[in-house]
């Protein structure tokens, strides 16, 4: 995992109350996933990713990379539904 992603994953861990999960898929893509049962508006929501992104995009000008905003019921489906398929690296 390379320091874009640590970055990333930080600045996502500043800005939420919740834990943050890293893990890279099949193709080395990057899932980004942040987990809180806090109600976070839409708009919110899009602030959020975007000030991870600009985060990321210090560091490199591109990369694959998914950032999720999810409650833990829902984090345990999405979880079941791509196992095998996700390697947890953070």
């Amino acid at each position: 995992m390379n320091d874009t992603i640590i970055a990333g994953a930080k600045k996502l861990s500043e800005l939420i109350k919740g834990k943050v999960e890293v893990y890279e898929g099949d193709e080395s893509e990057y899932y980004i996933v942040g987990i809180t049962d806090t109600d976070i508006d839409c708009k919110t929501k899009s602030s959020i990713i975007g000030q991870v992104l600009d985060e990321i995009y210090k560091h490199i000008d591109s990369i694959n990379v998914t950032i999720l905003l999810m409650g833990e019921s829902m984090h345990k489906s999405y979880m079941e539904k791509y196992e095998g398929k996700l390697k947890r690296i953070m």
